[in-house]
């Protein structure tokens, strides 16, 4: 794990140089202020990416500050996109250019081939009886006009190249005039470029960090895993609440109304509730143990639970009455059972490392079952263990929070983004794109959800 810091900053370091040697620069470059001011805040926006990491695990900061100071990393990942529209760009126009070019020269070329359309037979039959006539009438010449009339071309062609010569080099310079032409219009791409790749900056920044700021919409839908139920069951899903940071407080208290609000039967947790020290989040913790839910509350591990000490997060849920599902799965009305199993990441720290053997090893197989587990990319193993599995409900994937770094997400968790899947003939899954967000505010292509899924 330790090699993917050092890949970052340098990638980070690179994007960064492009951004002022290919873009910047060139933009501004006849603004020397502006230029020294995008200078140093370009080196600041690298100096805290690269130093977050550091911060981010040696320091004591609110964590509030951790989350602004992730926010260049963010930016990083802009400027980059942005640097990719630059070259796009460009290249399309020099593209129409070199197109432009090669159009006029096939015109050029189509000219000076061009030949004179032919007589027709009728004409050259006149103009070779004319020229019969002529020449009959003439008489032949003396001895001496043969070298007066021989006289006249040779001076001619004497004559010629001298008055040729101060000619030739026209096409030369003509030659050069186009050759600057063609690189102040390539000068005017590269601003031009430039200028777009600033306009998707500003839009993309802005657009993230306003996306970020919504509230969760609600995601609701009927599914039918075999109860033969009267009346659905409401289960509401949250996942990845990353409560801490900026997600504080207001934003806790919001989602706790909205959930009671639709008068849930069951309340699941897929992981990443908790992403800050308790002391930190008390209130927050507080704010959570006002969740309602006529069934009970589960919850399995995220990733970010094992970067705290896991063991006082796991009694601090318990304390506020939501149950952890640690590989163990428990009953309900004996009508339904819900399986619980612990995230991959616990086979880095060697702690709730997920096992189906010892999850489903009180489970009832006549029962229909939902299945809690973070990562999308688990439900491999599910298929190959083939345990009984109607639904699954996971998160993690935010959504991929900023498109099109979703490519790289759903691409990592084995081609699962956010939404519901058949995974097999009898099992769904659902990813949710998360009730908050990690790191920087920025979203962009999803949004924060809260899930209700009415299961019959």
């Amino acid at each position: 794990m330790h090699w993917i810091p050092i890949v970052a900053g340098i990638a980070l370091a690179v994007v960064h140089y492009f951004a002022y040697r290919l873009w910047l620069r060139d933009w501004i470059g006849n603004r020397p202020t502006l230029l020294w001011i995008v200078r140093v805040w370009l080196m600041l926006n690298l100096a805290v990416s690269l130093c977050f990491p550091i911060v981010r695990s040696k320091t004591d900061l609110p964590e509030w500050l951790y989350c602004l100071l992730a926010f260049p990393v963010g930016i990083g990942f802009v400027l980059a996109l942005s640097l990719a529209v630059v070259a796009v760009l460009y290249t399309c126009l020099c593209t129409y250019l070199y197109v432009l070019q090669w159009r006029a020269r096939c015109a050029q070329g189509a000219e000076t081939l061009k030949v004179v359309k032919p007589e027709s037979r009728a004409d050259s039959a006149k103009a070779l009886a004319k020229d019969s006539a002529k020449s009959a009438t003439q008489t032949p010449e003396t001895p001496a006009e043969k070298p007066a009339a021989d006289s006249k071309p040779k001076a001619e062609s004497k004559a010629a190249p001298t008055t040729d010569k101060p000619k030739k080099p026209a096409p030369k310079a003509a030659n050069v005039d186009t050759e600057s032409a063609l690189q102040a219009r390539r000068a005017s791409f590269a601003k031009l470029a430039a200028l777009g790749g600033g306009i998707f900056f500003a839009g993309y920044s802005s657009a993230a960090v306003v996306t970020a700021m919504l509230r969760p919409k609600l995601v609701s839908f009927p599914l039918s895993i075999g109860l033969g139920l009267c009346v659905p069951w409401r289960i509401v899903q949250l996942s990845d609440l990353h409560v801490g940071g900026l997600i504080n407080y207001d934003y806790v208290q919001w989602v706790v109304q909205e959930t009671n609000a639709l008068k849930p039967d069951i309340i699941v947790f897929t992981g990443d509730i908790l992403d800050a020290p308790l002391p930190k989040i008390a209130d927050c913790l507080t704010e959570l143990a006002k969740l309602n839910a006529r069934l009970g509350k589960f919850f399995v591990l995220g990733n970010h639970e094992y970067f705290y000490n896991v063991e006082d997060s796991l009694q601090a849920l318990r304390n506020i009455g939501i149950r952890p599902l640690l590989n163990e799965s428990v009953q309900l009305d004996s009508t339904l059972q819900i399986v619980g199993v612990g995230d991959l990441f616990g086979h880095v720290r060697g702690v709730y490392a997920p096992d189906l053997d010892t999850a489903y090893a009180n489970a009832r197989r006549d029962l229909p079952t939902i299945l809690l587990m973070h990562q999308p990319k688990f439900v491999a193993e599910v298929r190959a263990s083939a345990r009984r599995a109607d639904l699954i409900l996971c998160g993690h994937t935010h959504g991929g929070q900023m498109a099109p770094f979703s490519l790289v997400v759903m691409a990592q968790q084995g081609g699962y983004l956010s939404g519901l899947y058949r995974v097999s003939e009898h099992t769904r899954m659902y990813v949710s794109s998360g009730t908050g967000y990690w790191g920087p505010p920025m979203r962009l292509g999803t949004r924060t959800e809260i899930t209700m899924i009415e299961v019959c």
